[in-house]
């Protein structure tokens, strides 16, 4: 078990299988009647983000060792991510319940789960890098997908009506701002859990000092 700001390895796994599962029940209820437009970031990121923290709570509880704490945040940014994409191109229909949730609350509840629970510290700042992995995946997939199937998963983001080099710029600005988001997350953790363990220390000290004073 892991003391500390993390808490022990049981909360960590209820607190991961209880977003999980509410991660998963809200956004198939969400598309309910709209199946067809599970293709959409939206939903892949909530649904396997979901996936991923039952899988977590599974390991944990079962083998009683976590995940690495690069794949918590990978779906940090992942979420966050979509945040920002929503911002850009569709503001006025992405804040609106649901969506507010799916677009923001769970992001919120994913970097403050991946805050609390995780330490970027045993990771270096390169694992970083493996947040762009599963965006990069899904931007191949919108291309492919309109190309192959002359239709675009998004009315505002139509990728055959684009040039190459608009793609590619399109392409290298998500890649800048997960990049962004990413490392941000990473030093905001690792700052969170030195203060945390500052403080822990100092209170320690003052402890000892008292103990000493009485003798």
């Amino acid at each position: 078990m892991r003391h500390g700001l993390s808490g022990t390895n049981t909360v960590k796994a209820l607190t991961a299988a209880f977003i999980g599962t509410g991660f998963i029940i809200f956004v198939v209820m969400s598309y309910i009647g709209e199946f067809e437009r599970c293709c959409e970031m939206t939903f892949l990121s909530n649904f396997a983000t979901g996936i991923f923290m039952l899988v977590a709570a599974v390991v944990i509880m079962a083998t009683g060792r976590d995940l690495p704490h690069f794949l918590y945040l990978d779906a940090t940014a992942l979420l966050l991510t979509v945040v920002c994409v929503c911002t850009i191109f569709a503001p006025d229909a992405s804040f609106r319940s649901p969506g507010v949730v799916l677009h923001l609350v769970n992001p919120i509840i994913m970097l403050t789960f991946y805050l609390i629970f995780c330490d970027a510290r045993v990771s270096s700042y390169g694992m970083a890098a493996t947040a762009l992995v599963f965006p990069s995946a899904y931007y191949g997939f919108m291309i492919a997908f309109g190309y192959f199937a002359h239709n675009s998963v998004y009315e505002r983001f139509d990728t055959n009506a684009m040039s190459v080099g608009r793609l590619v710029m399109f392409g290298l600005l998500a890649v800048a701002v997960i990049t962004v988001i990413s490392f941000s997350s990473m030093f905001l953790n690792r700052a969170l859990h030195n203060l945390y363990d500052g403080a822990s220390r100092a209170r320690a000290a003052k402890r000892e000092a008292r103990r000493e004073a009485k003798r």
